[in-house]
């Protein structure tokens, strides 16, 4: 035995008083096999730092809107070697609890597409475009309802078509949906949402053609009720193989759905706040902005048509005052709907401390004038972080660039 092991089996042995702290400390003593982590937590005992403890080791990492995320460090509650492999545990248990046959299955590995890796080069100009995630969304749209009517027989009914997306990405699958007869629905933040809602459609016997989160990924059929990298570069591939063939590119092709369902132009951003009652004073002042339990009519010269607040279940916009989505109430998001097209959302992370802004000016397809639309937005952004985030009042920092 080591003398490492052995200054750990006599800091076990040590109490704090606190009997759930001694169960934890003890835990992972002997379960870190990493001696930088291990030697973290032994420090803080050694030093009598029993808040710290607390805060590392008496609580859990949870999964959050897009998976398990923290700061890196020793401790239940952070990223390291210890509670990866937990994690990793638990999946396992979960899938041998669900298939009897799990161990003759073998296993599956799964992966985030966060990044947007799709590109495109016009041989005429030699620019490469990197696309967003709402972009790739208006492609994916465009073709993943053009590849079904295609192979559709006439009896086909468009009214049992849906498309999802969450309700911080682009609203150009509604557009599309308005226009081409489909449905088009909106989920919250995170894909156990949209997966969740895709499997209710699916056991009602509708035909579910694509869904999307616009910073998160994408998924093209239903093979697979969550995002999936995999499918959605062979699809992109076989798209770019079909505009090939009409002398197109994706960047050729994403004008010409814009100027057919309307220009949708996006901008994300964000705010850090590391102050708790900051993020929470500055959403309730949206809820009583002029008076007591009222939202904003306007901001700035830009007069708001409608608000929706997930955190309390309010939406202005339906007969009965109360949200579609599910309430979410612990956390913040309100989302306003301009009278000039733009709808905008503040929301907190569920994952850092961010105060988040996603704005989108949605056009009619005869307003065609992209410069306009992009300096539209950008003033109601501009509006948005004067007059509701106010920044220097409330000690915001700006995302550095």
């Amino acid at each position: 035995m080591g003398d490492g092991d052995v200054n750990s089996n006599l800091l076990i042995a040590r109490s704090t008083g606190d009997a759930q702290l001694d169960t934890a400390v003890g835990q992972w003593l002997s379960w870190d096999k990493n001696p930088k982590t291990k030697e973290q937590i032994e420090n803080l005992v050694r030093n009598g730092m029993n808040k710290e403890l607390r805060d590392r080791l008496c609580c859990r990492l949870t999964f959050g809107t897009a998976g398990l995320r923290s700061a890196m460090g020793a401790g239940f509650c952070y990223i390291n070697d210890l509670t990866v492999i937990q994690s990793t545990q638990g999946i396992y248990k979960y899938l041998e609890r669900c298939f009897s046959d799990f161990r003759q299955r073998g296993f599956v590995v799964g992966y985030d597409t966060r990044g947007q890796v799709t590109s495109s080069c016009s041989s005429k100009s030699g620019r490469w475009k990197v696309f967003t995630g709402n972009e790739l969304a208006a492609l994916f749209g465009w073709w993943m309802f053009r590849s079904w009517k295609a192979n559709s027989s006439k009896e086909a009914d468009v009214k049992s078509v849906y498309m999802l997306a969450t309700t911080v990405s682009s609203k150009i699958l509604k557009a599309i949906a308005l226009k081409e007869g489909f449905h088009f629905e909106e989920t919250l933040p995170g894909f156990k949402w949209i997966g969740s809602r895709v499997k209710d459609l699916l056991d009602n016997g509708k035909e579910v053609l694509f869904a999307f989160e616009e910073s998160i990924g994408f998924m093209c059929g239903t093979s697979v009720l969550d995002k999936d990298g995999v499918s959605a570069a062979v699809v992109i591939a076989e798209m770019a193989s079909y505009l090939e063939t009409k002398n197109l590119t994706l960047a050729q092709q994403l004008t010409e759905i814009y100027e057919m369902y309307g220009y949708h132009i996006s901008k994300t951003s964000y705010f850090l706040c590391y102050e708790s009652p900051t993020i929470k004073r500055v959403f309730e002042k949206l809820r009583n902005f002029d008076s007591p339990k009222s939202y904003p009519k306007s901001c700035g010269v830009y007069g708001i048509l409608h608000v929706r607040d997930v955190t309390t279940g309010y939406d202005s916009s339906q007969l009965n005052k109360k949200s579609v989505l599910p309430a979410s109430k612990n956390s913040q998001m309100i989302t306003f709907t301009f009278q000039n097209g733009c709808v905008a959302t503040l929301r907190t992370s569920g994952t850092e401390p961010k105060i988040k802004y996603y704005a989108e000016m949605c056009a009619r397809p005869e307003q065609s004038d992209k410069t306009f639309l992009e300096e539209q937005l950008q003033k109601v952004i501009e509006a948005l972080i004067e007059n509701f985030l106010e920044p220097g009042k409330n000690g915001l920092i700006w995302r550095s660039v």
